[in-house]
């Protein structure tokens, strides 16, 4: 059965596992939720294919070189694993501060057991494009976990936003305009 497009907050906000401790801090809960989900992952799975919500305004990229290009092509625009700067330079502080370094670097080696994206990549990509596209899929995951684990203290929800889209088996692709104006680029 084919998942809908659920929006993050769903996806993170459901109380499955009653009984953990605080051991990612406040949001463990959500941080459970997280592995969860992106062991649920079907990964690309619809890249390419018509969005399963029409409601959602985004700009659709047709193929995988328009959708991989830009990333790694636009150094103004995007960090070196292919995400908006702005988000990424905002969680950044984060991860050397005591308590949210903390939680930060155990999520983030827990999440590894629940990781398994690599079989999903897409064949036909030249191995560059694979390696930075593995990059990339690393950074959006240590983003999210950091971006949940320090949710109080900052503004953005991309890397959460995120989320939807690789859940639903689509590729989100960088961002049309300046975010959080604009609109999404998913293949």
């Amino acid at each position: 059965m084919e998942r809908k497009i659920e929006h993050w907050s769903e996806l993170l906000a459901y109380e499955k596992f009653p009984r953990l401790k605080d051991e990612y801090g406040p949001y463990t809960q959500q941080i459970a939720n997280c592995f969860e989900s992106i062991a649920c992952i079907s990964w690309f799975r619809f890249s390419g294919a018509d969005l399963i919500n029409p409601d959602y305004e985004v700009e659709n990229i047709s193929t995988w070189v328009a959708a991989v290009g830009p990333l790694m092509t636009e150094p103004d625009k995007y960090d070196v694993n292919g995400h908006l700067k702005g988000p990424s330079e905002e969680l950044d502080p984060y991860r050397r501060k005591r308590v949210t370094g903390k939680f930060y670097r155990a999520a983030a080696k827990d999440v590894q057991k629940h990781v398994d994206f690599m079989q999903y990549l897409p064949r036909f990509l030249e191995r560059p494009d694979k390696d930075f596209l593995r990059l990339h899929i690393e950074a959006f995951i240590d983003g999210l976990l950091l971006e949940i684990i320090v949710q109080d203290e900052v503004e953005s929800t991309y890397f959460r936003e995120l989320l939807s889209w690789y859940d639903s088996g689509h590729f989100p692709c960088g961002w049309e305009g300046d975010y959080p104006e604009g609109m999404q680029r998913v293949f």
